[in-house]
């Protein structure tokens, strides 16, 4: 029998605290709201429609799931106080009583079902990949539900924590009705969304009465905002901009390795030079990554393998890689392209600003590289699939398991597309399944471990580097970053 609590997870402790901003007194009533300074374009409240980070940090604010996280990723209880699982299948919530949704109705199992429901009947719904191997949900009594999947899934709690409770036949995307610890009050799209403190929360108080957030903020415009004290946090997507506000003495500037991997991806099914994994291994010799995180516009912390220390299957013994240009050439000649190749780098622009500086360290080699920025639709509808593309994948759920297989697992069985299928790959695969189904954390890491050292051996993509999320926090207010990157009102303190 697996038996589970609020207190269980299986991510690993995420990595030091960081303490932003002290100084002068909290807001006095009547002041203006606090405001938050962001680069987040939403064009919905629907917290089940966009697999966005955007989406899903505003919409914590107002909605809760079952399973929240802490700043470490940490499983901790929300809407349901504890939880069990008497079979490897089936899963028992015991939900918290008391608790009323923004309109004053009262929360119950069957807003859980309603929930659920919705996500596992409309596949349009992006948010919908977590409910995903959940073959029936029901109430068993007011305050009680029954989860039951196909198979044995250890990381459901980290997929549930993405999972917004929606009151029962209430799903208005232009008014968010959740249990959060703010109340929606209005949204100017491309401008800002506010809420207010919702008096009626079953938890803790938050400090802070009203909040706006600012969206579509570019750098300079949320160092304006701060220097000027119309904002009091920010996110800083420049190097140059946190350069400048870190000699500020009303403004303190903190820092958290965020969770998105920016990566070089290849089309290993074609026959291109890239099918070849001595190229790939040149490609990733050339990048010196500390010189390439020094060059970017963007903050970023070098990658040294799939996802950051903060993801449950990170393995600390894998050794960081190191820049090798003449073992790069020598690779070239064995795949017989010594002289070098021309190609085309899709480039993400929301990957970063990576693609020039890999160009630069790529030319040595004679692999000529003409790159091609891509806005979202444009990339997804192409470059995705192109033979060489800078692209990001963020690990949400803290479980490297999500990206080794989502990303990476071929559906023949071979390794990651880059090994023949069969009994070369017969391993990988065994290590994958566990992975995925174990109930013993120590199997599941250590099956993690061993696909994350065949995939930094077979390089079926080159990680370069890890989100550095960056905030600015003016004196007067105490927050800690958060290792998804999401600020959320409630956390924000008056400094002491």
């Amino acid at each position: 029998m697996l038996s589970l609590d609020g207190r269980f997870t299986p991510l690993a402790v995420a990595l030091g605290t960081l303490l932003a901003a002290t100084g002068c007194g909290p807001r006095k009533a009547g002041a203006p709201p606090l405001g938050i300074s962001t680069p987040y374009e939403i064009d919905s409240l629907d917290p089940h429609v966009r697999d966005l980070q955007a989406q899903v940090a505003i919409g914590a604010n107002f909605y809760e799931p079952l399973v929240s996280r802490d700043a470490d990723l940490k499983l901790q209880p929300a809407l349901a106080l504890r939880w069990f699982s008497p079979t490897p299948l089936t899963w028992i919530f015991e939900l918290r009583p008391g608790v009323t949704f923004h309109d004053g109705r009262a929360f119950s199992a069957d807003d859980v079902v309603a929930t659920f429901e919705r996500l596992r009947q409309d596949p349009t719904l992006q948010l919908a990949i977590n409910v995903q191997g959940i073959e029936s949900v029901r109430a068993l009594a007011p305050l009680r539900v029954e989860l039951r999947t196909s198979r044995p899934q250890p990381i459901l709690l980290n997929r549930l924590s993405l999972v917004a409770i929606l009151p029962q036949g209430r799903a208005n995307p232009a008014q968010p009705v959740g249990t959060g610890p703010y109340r929606f009050l209005s949204w100017e799209r491309g401008q800002s969304v506010a809420m207010t403190r919702f008096d009626g929360y079953w938890g803790a108080r938050p400090a802070i009465e009203n909040v706006v957030v600012r969206l579509g903020r570019s750098p300079e415009a949320t160092e304006s905002a701060l220097r000027g004290g119309q904002d009091q946090i920010g996110m800083l997507g420049s190097q140059a901009v946190a350069a400048r506000l870190a000699s500020d003495a009303s403004i303190e500037v903190v820092r958290r390795t965020g969770m998105f991997l920016k990566f070089l991806g290849f089309d290993l099914g074609g026959d291109g030079p890239f099918r070849d994994p001595r190229v790939r291994r040149a490609v990733s010799l050339a990048i010196d990554r500390v010189q390439l995180a020094a060059q970017l516009v963007e903050p970023g912390v070098p990658a040294y393998q799939l996802v950051p220390p903060t993801v449950f299957g990170f393995d600390p013994d894998l050794p960081p890689l190191r820049p090798d240009v003449e073992k790069a050439r020598a690779l070239l000649r064995e795949a017989g392209l010594a002289g070098g190749f021309a190609v085309k780098l899709n480039a993400r622009r929301t990957a970063g600003s990576a693609g020039e500086p890999v160009a630069r360290m790529l030319a040595p080699l004679g692999i000529r590289v003409e790159v091609v920025s891509q806005g979202e639709a444009d990339f997804l509808a192409s470059g995705a699939a192109a033979s060489f593309s800078l692209n990001r994948f963020g690990c949400e759920t803290g479980d490297a398991s999500d990206m080794l297989s989502a990303a990476m697992h071929a559906t023949d069985g071979s390794l990651f597309g880059a090994t023949a299928p069969g009994a070369a790959a017969a391993p990988f695969a065994r290590a994958l399944q566990t992975s995925m189904e174990s109930d013993q954390p120590e199997l599941r890491v250590a099956a993690l471990m061993q696909i994350m050292a065949a995939a930094m051996q077979q390089l079926p993509i080159v990680p370069l580097y890890f989100d550095e999320d960056v905030y600015g926090v003016r004196k007067g207010y105490s927050w800690r970053p958060r290792a998804d990157g999401y600020i959320l009102a409630a956390e924000i303190r008056p400094a002491p």
